[in-house]
């Protein structure tokens, strides 16, 4: 599903324009991610749960190149993780 055709969805069954939809959805989109930026954990109840974790910096072998002597330095970095409901699931296994 794309991005028109959930706008599409939601006005259809929110009886809204597309206009009001498209608008509600690009606020949602906007609150989630401010709230993980802020670190904040997400929790939408029938989909599942959104938070951010730490991936702490690391030293790897550069295997790349000529020279496997050689090591790169991988920054640390903040990933988004999603944790799917039991419902969603359920739903996708066909349960």
């Amino acid at each position: 599903m794309k991005h028109g055709d959930l706008v599409k969805a939601v006005a259809q069954r929110a009886e809204i324009s597309q206009r009001l939809a498209r608008e509600v959805l690009g606020i949602w989109v906007d609150e989630l991610t401010t709230a993980l930026n802020a670190n904040e954990r997400v929790a939408v109840p029938g989909l599942g749960i959104f938070t951010v974790k730490r991936a702490a910096g690391r030293v790897m072998p550069n295997n790349l190149g000529p020279s496997p002597a050689r090591t790169i330095t991988v920054p640390p970095r903040r990933q988004v993780r999603f944790k799917p409901s039991e419902s969603l699931k359920k739903l996708v296994r066909g349960v």
